[in-house]
């Protein structure tokens, strides 16, 4: 999932929005933490959408695809700081690719090395038992 994906990061979610072209989803205002894949994709969205910063100069960026029904874990909430996998979507927006990944000290490492290429990163996500690579 981490090779599909155009940006890695870790972020918390500030809010979370009804999004009206997709009613069983959200969108999420993501404060970034730290980029590990992307930046430059990050820095060339669209209009607004490459963020803004909040007064504390933290980036803040909108991810869209939150309560996928066809991403396992990809239900948030407010405040909930994870890993996000997303995609440049058809709109120009980011776009979650995968489930939302919890913020473990060993997910850390897996995303930081695998996003250098050092070894697979996997995370074992427990809806059907499937395990990502």
């Amino acid at each position: 999932a981490e090779e599909e994906a155009n940006v890695v990061f870790t972020g918390t979610i500030r809010g979370l929005y009804k999004d009206w072209a997709h009613p069983d989803m959200m969108k999420a205002q993501v404060e970034i933490k730290r980029i590990f894949k992307g930046n430059q994709v990050v820095n060339g969205l669209p209009g607004g959408n490459n963020g803004y910063f909040d007064p504390w100069h933290r980036r803040v960026i909108m991810v869209d695809g939150i309560g996928d029904p066809h991403i396992c874990h990809s239900k948030a909430r407010k405040y909930d700081t994870r890993i996000f996998l997303a995609n440049k979507g058809l709109n120009g927006e980011l776009k979650l690719n995968s489930s939302l990944v919890r913020l473990t000290l060993s997910n850390l490492e897996h995303a930081e090395a695998a996003v250098k290429g050092e070894r697979m990163i996997i995370f074992y996500h427990q809806c059907m038992g499937q395990v990502m690579h």
